[in-house]
């Protein structure tokens, strides 16, 4: 099942002739969800050739403007292309009075359904589940009230051994009982154990999204070995002073944030202006954790050991 991020935009606060402000595009099996949305995002998506209705939840993690301005546009845009399917969007709670305002001031009321979901950001918190995800919500440390978003595969059951099935032929009947946990014994008497005829699934796998945050201590009570773990790293510690006075992260701090969480692979974004190329942000990081890569927008990112 495909697992993977499209990098929209990893600019901070100003948008680039080459990068635009913070919005990805989560992808797992056929669901698509929209992770931020700043300024520019649906010209972002017209140019990796992306299809704004098949976004299903919008999950905005704080409500400054390079993170939650394009949404209004993006909205406007999916109803004058006819949209009708409803669209949960999970944010803190004064985006909907923002959102009411614009469509008042505008006279451009919605044709279709929007569903909003105010986000809690004191705890952990399950906001949203699939059948196949479950999609949770926990604080950043900003000027802002900030979540960050994991999304969190669901363990899959034992699959029963294709070379097993071939050899036995159970009935229909019978792969129900196995998949239930079941033992089986064939026509000649021969008993198969469950763990003898199946196989464990592949591992559950997880994305976690940390936009505009200060090193946070508290981060590993929250996410746990995250498969991939997308991080801010607005500054070098060249600009440490700054970071901390604006409540951003260092690409180290970055660093040091992955190896606490003992994540896999460390995805790094949200740069400042500042850097016209962020190989210094890169070369930062790697001293700490070799495993990371730097956001570039259009790029799709798999939630795997492979992430390229």
């Amino acid at each position: 099942m495909e697992f993977s991020v499209i990098v929209l935009g990893s600019s901070s606060a100003i948008p680039t002739v080459e990068r635009g402000l913070s919005a990805q595009l989560v992808i797992h099996g056929g669901d698509w969800f929209l992770v931020d949305c700043g300024e520019g995002t649906q010209m972002q998506m017209r140019r990796f050739h992306l299809n704004f209705n098949r976004i299903s939840k919008v999950f905005i993690s704080h409500l400054h403007a390079d993170h939650f301005l394009g949404l209004p546009g993006l909205l406007s845009t999916m109803g004058l292309l006819g949209r009708q399917k409803e669209l949960e969007v999970y944010a803190l709670a004064d985006l909907q009075d923002f959102l009411k305002h614009f469509e008042r001031i505008s006279g451009s009321g919605l044709k279709f359904p929007v569903k909003f979901f105010p986000l809690q950001t004191l705890d952990k918190n399950l906001m949203a589940e699939t059948e196949n995800l479950k999609i949770w919500s926990f604080p950043l440390k900003h000027k802002v009230p900030t979540t960050g978003f994991l999304f969190a595969e669901k363990p899959r059951p034992r699959k029963i051994r294709k070379e097993w099935l071939e050899l036995e032929q159970p009935t229909l009947e019978d792969i129900q009982r196995i998949k239930a946990g079941e033992p089986y014994r064939n026509a000649q008497g021969r008993f198969y154990a469950y763990d003898e005829i199946t196989e464990a699934a592949p591992a559950p796998r997880s994305y976690a999204y940390c936009s505009d945050t200060a090193y946070c201590e508290t981060l590993p009570e929250w996410v746990q070995e995250p498969t991939l773990l997308y991080h801010e790293a607005t500054f070098t510690q060249e600009h440490a002073a700054r970071a901390k006075e604006t409540l951003h992260a260092t690409a180290e701090e970055a660093a040091r944030t992955a190896l606490a969480c003992r994540a896999h692979h460390l995805l790094l974004g949200h740069f400042s202006v500042r850097y016209p190329s962020p190989a210094a942000i890169l070369e930062e990081a790697r001293r700490i954790f070799p495993k990371t890569l730097l956001a570039q927008d259009g790029v799709k990112y798999t939630v795997s050991e492979n992430p390229f």
